[in-house]
Parts: structure tokens; sequence; C-alpha cells
């Protein structure tokens, strides 16, 4: 099998590349990472995709006495282990079953990709948020997270832990988070037109109005924390703050080019100093 972490994944699990890559991030325990990805399908409601037939070798022909099965000793039979099998994490969920405890890879899958709950609002639904973001003079970030998508769920872990992004959002942004299943989040994609294609979602809006100034993912979009920080900057530097009476500017790819190449060298710079 192969050396690699991200192809051994892609082997195991069927699933896509980008999905393996954005699932394994920066970790290396391959067995660890699909028991997590398996998890976060059954938490997700989807079955997990089917495993590939093994084809092995053809049993050699033997001769010896056949023996009536009472005679046979059953401590001589092959054992058989797969590798694959996590038995903890089985033996968890049927102990969950049996005692009604809850679910186990729900909550394993929830740890993993824990909403920032530093760095929401929470004071209250979407009207609450756009007046307190006009007081702070603060432009609305909205993550609309939709769990049956991956690369939705995902943000938690690998866009809202990020200290550079992190650090400008609480300068500039007001960072607002639902669920697509929730009353705020199923208002919120009915009016803002949000269909199934649309995720991984987050759109800058405008306090004063309302109004979806940008908007970053869509299917199969990785958002990288580079990325969105160097696409922050830009809209930041075209904009000001929400007390600038000018009518508001999008962000072109142009801006974005000069900045990411600048958020890199940053952290390009900050990975040197810690190695």
């Amino acid at each position: 099998m192969a050396d690699d972490p991200l192809k051994r994944f892609i082997e195991i699990t069927g699933a896509s590349e980008d999905e393996a890559a954005n699932f394994l991030g920066s970790r290396t325990d391959v067995e660890i990472c699909v028991n997590d990805y398996f998890d976060f399908l059954a938490s997700a409601g989807a079955p997990p995709p089917p495993a590939e037939p093994e084809v092995r070798a053809p049993i050699a022909p033997i001769e010896d006495v056949m023996l009536p099965p009472d005679v046979a000793n059953p401590h001589a039979l092959p054992v058989v282990v797969d590798n694959l099998r996590d038995f903890r994490v089985e033996a968890e969920l049927q102990q969950a079953a049996l005692t009604g405890e809850g679910d186990t890879s729900r909550r394993r899958f929830e740890d993993l990709f824990r909403p920032p709950v530093d760095l929401l609002f929470k004071g209250g639904d979407f009207l609450n948020a756009k007046e307190f973001a006009k007081s702070e003079k603060k432009w609305i970030l909205v993550d609309l997270q939709n769990s049956n998508v991956f690369l939705s769920v995902v943000l938690n872990r690998d866009l809202w832990q990020s200290p550079s992004l992190t650090s400008y959002i609480q300068e500039h942004f007001l960072l607002v988070q639902y669920n697509v299943t929730s009353t705020e989040g199923s208002k919120f994609q009915r009016t803002y037109n949000v269909d199934e294609s649309d995720y991984p979602h987050v759109q800058v809006i405008d306090p004063r109005t309302g109004e979806s100034l940008e908007k970053l993912g869509g299917e199969g979009v990785s958002l990288d924390p580079v990325y969105v920080t160097a696409f922050l900057k830009a809209f930041i530097h075209l904009n000001g703050s929400p007390d600038n009476f000018d009518a508001p500017k999008n962000v072109t790819p142009r801006d974005v080019r000069r900045l990411l190449e600048e958020e890199r060298e940053l952290q390009e710079a900050i990975q040197r100093s810690m190695s």
C-alpha cells in the first residue's frame, strides 16, 4: 500500500482528492483520520463509500484427511484480522446503542469540528447582528453551514482557527454562523437565494442596508485561510468601515493577487521563525 498518507486515505475511504486533502490537513495518522472520516459520514446521515473488492491469489490445492466438525480442533482455525476496522470505536457505538447514552460518532464529530464560539456573535438574531455591527462600525461576515457538505463543516477546523485570519476578523468584521437547518439559517438561505451548489458559503453583508457585497466559496471550493485573509484585506482596503458613505466597491482578482502574495510571504516568515 502506498506510503503517502493522502493516497492511502483515498484508497481506504474512496474519497475525492480534495476531500482527502481537506480532511487530513496536517495530520499524518491515517487510521485516526479514516475513523474520523467515517464518523463524519455517519453523523451527516450519508453511507460510507463502498469498499473495492479485494482480489487475492487463488488458494493452492492441498491433500488432507477430512474430519467431521465434532472432531476438528476449533483452536486451529485461522484468525482473520481486519486492519481497516476500529474495534474500539465499534465497541463505543454498540455500548451507546445499548445504554442510550448518545451517539458516540456524533460527539467525536462535534468535538473535531466545533464552531469558533469565541469569535462568533452571540447577541441574538440577524437583525440584532446588523444593529450591533453598525454600532461597532464593522461589516458582517456570515458563514452559512450545511452539515451534509464536508467542505462547509471543515471551515470550523481549517479556516476559523487561523490566528492571523481571526485577529483580522475581530478588528473589522462581525462573524455570524448559522446552520441552514436552523430558523435563522433557513431564513438567511431564502433571503439571499443560497442553493445547494453554493456550499461552502461565506458572505460579506453591509449592516446598514443588508446588501450582500461579496461571496466566497461554492461547490467543491476549499476556502484556504491565506486566500480568505488576503480577500478580506483587499475588501477593507477598498471600503474601509461601514461609516464610509461611499458606495461599496467589489474586490477584483487583481486586488487579491497582490495581497495574497504578501500574506503568503508573511505566513512563510512565521513558519520559519517557529522552526
